[in-house]
């Protein structure tokens, strides 16, 4: 049963991929046709960039001083992307509904179904987030002055932990309340996306009240954009991961994300169980 996910999560990494690369490409252009814009003297475009040599005067090619952007950089906007791309590969058990019944085969525990789709997911997230980083590190690189321009600084495995993480829990909360019905569940997940930002919002939102507050507090417990670092902070040199709702540490943080991962995993298999064929 494992084949059916591959072959759909492998078109969808497929279709992401060549957003990616389209989306890159632009980028690319975008970006050269700016500086020589600039080095054209247009005053629609003033770009600061700096040389390799620190200076910011017209020149034939505009770079960025080496060592200028932190490699959490791009791990954060990835980060975006996979979540993006989590959203397209999840309810996958609500969708496969139809291969619960098999003619003339000895039918498989829907358990084991559920894991290996789990399993196939989960790869395709990974190497969807590796592709994401890979990309942009080649757009920053080549549009601003080589690869010499990334450091890596302190949190960065600590961000694409957290992001991945972020993705496993975002796949897991979709899979568990589409996993009971045999409805399409498509559109919940797309509003997802902005649902769970705006859910995360509102609950810094008190003018409602404290009990409003509250309910709103505990919502986002199941949230997984509460978690979720959305931006980094550059102080001094080093970057530090922007605040998130729950703002706990990341040692904590990470684990505690992932375990609510794997429970929503497992409440979607259990009820995935209890759907009739």
């Amino acid at each position: 049963m494992y084949f059916v996910e591959f072959c759909r999560a492998r078109k969808t990494l497929l279709i992401y991929a060549i957003i990616l690369v389209f989306a890159a490409l632009i980028a690319i252009w975008s970006i050269h046709t700016a500086i020589v814009l600039h080095e054209a003297g247009s005053p629609a475009t003033d770009l600061r960039f700096s040389s390799g040599n620190g200076d910011t005067s017209h020149g034939r090619i505009m770079r960025l001083a080496p060592h200028t952007v932190p490699i959490v950089v791009p791990i954060i906007i990835a980060g975006y992307m996979l979540w993006a791309f989590t959203i397209a590969l999840s309810c996958s058990l609500n969708r496969e509904r139809h291969v619960l019944v098999s003619t003339f085969t000895k039918p498989a525990s829907r358990s084991r179904i559920a894991l290996s789709y789990f399993g196939v997911d989960a790869a395709a997230i990974v190497l969807a987030y590796a592709f994401a980083v890979l990309v942009i590190v080649l757009v920053i690189g080549l549009s601003l002055g080589g690869f010499q321009v990334f450091y890596l600084d302190d949190v960065a495995a600590w961000t694409a932990a957290l992001a991945i993480a972020v993705a496993f829990m975002w796949y897991g909360v979709l899979q568990a309340v589409s996993s009971w019905s045999k409805g399409g569940w498509g559109l919940f997940a797309g509003l997802s996306w902005p649902g769970f930002f705006i859910l995360a919002g509102l609950g810094e939102f008190t003018l409602l009240g404290p009990i409003v507050h509250d309910l709103f507090i505990a919502l986002n417990v199941i949230n997984p954009v509460a978690y979720a670092p959305l931006n980094a902070v550059v102080l001094g040199g080093k970057s530090a991961l922007g605040p998130s709702f729950f703002n706990l540490p990341y040692e904590i943080r990470v684990p505690l994300v992932l375990a609510f991962a794997v429970a929503a995993c497992a409440i979607a298999t259990m009820s995935w169980k209890r759907v009739e064929a």
